[in-house]
């Protein structure tokens, strides 16, 4: 799983490369509902955690989460969405406070 991971992050670097972003531009997360060969957890505050960090730190205007219901999963991409979902709640409501709750 972890030279999965590795293999999707070194992808996606290259696409945001091209796009003419560094790799200190880009974050990989790695939420802790990746674990094993299925994906079996549901997303929790656990993993929506280190998104909200992220959100307090750069500030965006605008969050886009990939959606891939063909390919690797609906399942996965489904489970991020819940956990920006989240991240984007706390945000809203309060930051690093709201996320100890």
């Amino acid at each position: 799983q972890r030279l999965k991971g590795g293999l999707r992050e070194f992808e996606a670097d290259l696409l945001w490369a091209y796009h003419g972003f560094g790799r200190n531009e880009v974050s990989h997360l790695r939420l802790g509902f990746y674990k094993g060969e299925r994906f079996t957890e549901e997303p929790t505050r656990r993993d929506a955690r280190p998104i909200l960090a992220a959100l307090e730190e750069t500030r965006p205007d605008v969050v886009t989460v990939a959606f891939d219901p063909e390919g690797s999963g609906p399942d996965t991409h489904f489970k991020v969405l819940q956990a920006v979902a989240e991240a984007l709640r706390l945000w809203r409501g309060g930051g690093p406070q709201a996320a100890r709750a």
